[in-house]
């Protein structure tokens, strides 16, 4: 996991006014629940691709979750802190979060439309290896390719799936550039599942953001479709540049 899009889908980073190109950030972080003089640096957690830090402060209304940035080389320093408020999810992450789980739990979050996600908490992640790993695989995808996920918000766009079930979650993303869709399977059984969208989606040619390599849909009566057969809390997650429809 964590393979950089390919060439033909990037979206270039905004130009500041000196003409350096400064990638956007998109939250990606931990809460950091460690006294002050245990905390971790930000070395460590840049390294796993993070972009952001939490910590509790009670005076932090109402979530009582101070967010800080991390620095690291090619990031605006002078950066303002996003709030939880402004549309960061957390997901929980316990002693006994399977690795799978934890992936789905975050790439929901981004399929819901919340635009930045922090691991609760440090302390858990760091002694579950698998979720560890598992969310800094997340946040390698998203801080590799953060152009293309930080102006994503959430798409009117339906997903009709054969079985009608709400044990698969199917959502779009959408920004002026491009479409992102994250399906998963919520539940601890394989299921085979067929995605069913409106007649103007494009078929062809979908990016898988974890895996690299190209999805294509299927013509269908009424519009595209897509079959697979999800394991147990599987996620999918596909992009498309929309100027390639």
């Amino acid at each position: 996991m964590g393979l950089v899009l390919a060439t033909a889908l990037l979206i270039p980073a905004a130009v500041n006014l000196a003409g350096q190109r400064r990638p956007p950030v998109v939250p990606i972080g931990v809460i950091d629940d460690r006294p002050g003089d245990q905390r971790t640096g930000a070395t460590e957690l840049t390294k796993l691709r993070f972009t952001v830090v939490g910590r509790r402060d009670p005076a932090e209304v109402p979530y009582g979750i101070r967010v800080e940035m991390l620095t690291a080389p090619g990031l605006d320093p002078n950066l303002t802190p996003p709030k939880v408020a402004d549309g960061i999810g957390l997901v929980t992450v316990r002693s006994n979060s399977t690795a799978a789980q934890v992936r789905q739990d975050a790439w929901i979050l981004i399929g819901r439309g919340y635009r930045g996600v922090l691991f609760d908490s440090w302390t858990t992640l760091r002694q579950n290896e698998d979720a560890l790993a598992a969310a800094a695989a997340f946040a390698d995808v998203v801080t590799r390719n953060s152009a293309l996920f930080a102006p994503l918000r959430q798409s009117a766009r339906a997903v009709g799936i054969d079985a009608q079930t709400s044990d698969i979650f199917a959502r779009f993303v959408e920004s002026d550039e491009a479409m992102l869709l994250v399906a998963a399977n919520l539940t601890d059984s394989a299921q085979r599942v067929t995605l069913k969208f409106a007649s103007d989606t494009p078929e062809a040619i979908w990016q898988n953001m974890e895996l690299g390599g190209a999805v294509n849909f299927v013509a269908g009566p009424e519009g595209p479709i897509y079959s697979r057969t999800f394991t147990a809390h599987d996620v999918v997650v596909l992009m498309i540049r929309k100027q390639y429809k």
